[in-house]
């Protein structure tokens, strides 16, 4: 496996010498580019019109000054552009600025303003921040990965037992926004997982750890940005879905970055340096454990002695993370603004700095291959090489990474400090860039106007209105007016939806009316000789409509067909479930509420939000109802004759019960005098009381949720966890205790029934 790397390195590092030179060649050998715009040429194409202000307004009153002075019209454009040439060949240069590699190419073929994520959510390459980012309202997002197989990697072969054979994942789901220029925020959501055949257990696994961020920057010079940023990692708490919040952990970087195709143009390379310091707290979130345990590095209380028996591993410490130790961290990078490729190389080292004044304990060869920071030296720091590229595909603004992490130290054997570099690492992901409020496109210069008689003055013009169909005082802006046969521009309506023709000859014109969102309407009217003739347009908005599919099945899964489905909300439907078990319907969008009814099964019902121009599947599942009831309401309670199972130590409610608490809701519900339930939450006594009393109370929750969604009202439902403090039987046996785990329906008020 080591000669493998060392091959890979050496592949890697030749390419890389190697595309440099052939940018420089390809730069020297290029055809020139174009002076044309290819998105103007594509808006001309497809008819797209531009305005002046003037234009959208509509004409200015029409006057004697204003013929007389049109005859000149020509000469005066001719003057004013003769006037521009003279002032920039006195007091401008017209000499070709020199031009850098990026100004022969196309927008996607180039990627040095093309800012992406990197791996942690921040404008970046791989690993390295640019001090920098996109332009200021644009958003990002993206998708990475990473994976690594390693036999001997964290525990060794020994007389009795074959090396370790490690398997690592590793994924995350960040964003970010630019609201200003010189601010950027971010954040990240990861999730790892770890396998490793000699570890106990094998498979280690987190998700939800989270990294927020804020980035500055400031441009020095066109070749040189600097900047800072300052995170934030949340981590989840060791065996539990919680944040762990006492592992919460910072940092502060400075930022440099410098494009040095500012200053030489053949030389299309950009240079990052990042340095700072991260206060990593991931040491709190085992302290408890290892303690637990016997201890690890701190002394026991007897004399000065430093224990090691509760250690965590060094593939634990790998799995989750956890560093005892501060890092200073600095890291350079270098990327290359080639066509279509982005070529990355980046260097990062990790100095460990021990803020926590850890003590490492001396653990013996033979139970552990972890070591010490102080044995080992710089050779426990973590240093990787990263080689990579940055895939720029024609869809605007979309990029592909690739890339290859190289383990420098901190691997091999590892140091009690530190959690274990890895000694490679294989990257992938995709990042998109958007931006809500494009430029407009750029046009080129306009040429001269030739000289233009004006016609004589037309008699006569249409002052309109675009506006709702339903409401004149809701105008319609941004109109697109147009009059067909007449040679002459179209307009657009003004803020308050109303627009003034240009002069129109006498008779009947036929005015075409076009507004995004609406449908497009033809008005014909009869203009006079002379004077103003006034015009409404109301137009019909197109509705915006939401697709909903809902999937009904038995408890089995199969599809279950005739079951009568009722969409309830903004547009109310019913339909019957066909042999795939499906309905499909397009509604208003809106808060709806779904009801799905069928003889012999208990009703389900779902509430949710449909967003317009959008599917969205429901998957709904019917329990049929028992032949002997198990749920009978007394005169101060509900009683079941089955127990509700959750998960394990979790809230999480079995599906195995789903049957059961649909039949609860039911009785609930057809029993209308039942005014208050409270939905009471027991245990048993082993664990801590703290706890038992919240895991009940959390379940009591998570059953009171279930039955609101399947249309009980919430102000008939109360949650209330007792933890052990009500046992049902003695906690000496087995039996006891299960007695004890349970949840209750205790009826705390009711409607008096007539005798």
């Amino acid at each position: 496996m080591a000669k493998s790397i060392s091959s890979i390195w050496i592949c890697l590092l030749s390419m890389s010498v190697f595309l440099l030179p052939l940018a420089v060649v390809s730069q020297e050998a290029g055809e020139p580019a174009s002076d044309h715009d290819p998105e103007y040429d594509d808006e001309v194409a497809a008819g797209v019109p531009t305005y002046s202000d003037d234009e959208a307004a509509g004409p200015p009153e029409y006057s004697d000054d204003v013929a007389a002075g049109a005859e000149a019209s020509g000469q005066i454009a001719a003057d004013a552009l003769s006037a521009q040439l003279s002032g920039a060949a006195a007091g401008e240069s017209t000499e070709e600025q020199p031009k850098t590699a990026r100004d022969e190419l196309s927008t996607w073929e180039w990627g040095a303003q093309r800012h992406h994520s990197n791996l942690r959510g921040t404008t970046g390459l791989l690993h390295i921040v640019e001090a920098g980012s996109d332009d200021a309202g644009t958003f990002g997002t993206g998708v990475h990965g990473a994976y690594f197989y390693y036999t001997q990697y964290l525990i060794p072969q020994d007389e009795q037992n074959p090396a370790d054979e490690n398997t690592y994942m590793w994924g995350d789901l960040n964003a970010r926004i630019t609201p200003f220029e010189f601010l950027e925020i971010y954040g990240g959501m990861q999730a790892m997982a770890n396998h490793n055949t000699r570890e106990y257990p094998r498979l280690f696994q987190t998700i939800g750890d989270m990294d927020f961020g804020i980035k500055g920057f400031y441009e020095l010079a066109p070749w040189v940005t600097v900047g800072a940023i300052a995170s934030v990692r949340f981590m989840n708490a060791v065996g539990d879905m919680t944040m762990g919040w006492d592992g919460t952990s910072y940092g502060f970087d400075a930022l440099a970055s410098f494009d040095i195709a500012e200053i030489t143009p053949e030389m299309p390379v950009r240079a990052h340096l990042n340095a700072g310091y991260f206060f990593d707290n991931a040491a709190n979130l085992i302290a408890d454990l290892e303690e637990r345990r016997g201890g690890c590095g701190t002394p026991t209380g007897q004399g000065d002695e430093v224990t090691y028996k509760g250690c965590m591993s060094p593939v634990e410490r790998f799995a989750l993370q956890i560093d005892r130790n501060d890092q200073l961290r600095i890291g350079v990078g270098i990327d290359m603004a080639l066509p279509y490729v982005t070529p990355i190389v980046e260097y990062r080292l990790e100095i460990p700095v021990n803020r926590q004044d850890f003590i490492c304990p001396d653990i013996p060869e033979t139970l552990s291959v972890d070591r010490c920071m102080a044995e080992r030296g710089a050779a426990g720091f973590r240093q990787v090489i990263t080689f990579g590229t940055r895939i720029l595909l024609p869809v605007e603004s979309l990029a592909i990474d690739l890339g290859l992490d190289v383990g420098i130290s901190g691997y091999a054997p590892t140091v009690q400090e530190l959690a274990a570099e890895v000694p490679y690492r294989i990257l992938f992901g995709a990042s998109y860039n958007f931006d809500p409020f494009p430029d407009p496109p750029v046009l080129p210069p306009a040429e001269p106007c030739p000289e233009i008689k004006p016609p004589d003055p037309p008699p006569a013009i249409i002052a309109g209105k675009v506006h709702h169909v339903l409401s004149a005082e809701k105008p319609i802006p941004g109109a697109v007016i147009t009059y067909e046969g007449q040679p002459v521009t179209p307009q657009i309506t003004d803020a308050s939806g109303q627009f003034r023709s240009y002069p129109l000859p006498a008779g009947e014109i036929t005015v075409a009316v076009q507004a995004n969102g609406y449908h497009a309407e033809t008005f014909t009217v009869t203009v006079p000789q002379t004077g103003e003739v006034a015009l409404a347009c109301p137009l019909r908005e197109i509705p915006k409509k939401s697709t909903v599919v809902i999937h009904v099945s038995d408890e089995a899964g199969k599809a279950m067909v005739g079951a009568d489905v009722t969409i309830d909300g903004p547009t109310r439907a019913k339909a019957v479930t066909g042999v795939d078990g499906t309905v499909e319907k397009e509604v208003d969008g809106g808060q709806y509420i779904i009801t799905v009814e069928k003889e012999g099964y208990f009703n389900r019902r779902s509430s949710l939000e449909l967003k317009v121009e959008t599917r969205t599947e429901v998957r709904l599942m019917l329990n049929p109802k028992p032949k002997n009831p198990r749920v009978v309401v007394r005169d101060d309670r509900i009683r079941i004759k089955q127990k509700i199972h959750f998960e394990t130590d979790s809230a999480a409610i079995k599906s195995d019960s789903f049957g059961l608490m649909d039949e609860i809701a039911h009785v609930i519900i057809a029993n209308p005098d039942i005014q208050l339930v409270e939905i009471q939450g027991h245990t048993d006594n082993r664990g801590k009381v703290d706890y038992n009393v919240d895991l009940s109370e959390r379940r009591a929750r998570s059953v009171r949720r279930y039955l609101i969604d399947a249309g009980v009202s919430s102000a008939r439902l109360e949650a209330k966890g007792y933890g052990p403090k009500r046992p049902k039987a003695p906690n000496i046996t087995r039996t006891g205790r299960a007695r004890n785990r349970r949840v209750e329906f205790q009826i705390i008020q009711r409607t008096p029934q007539p005798e």
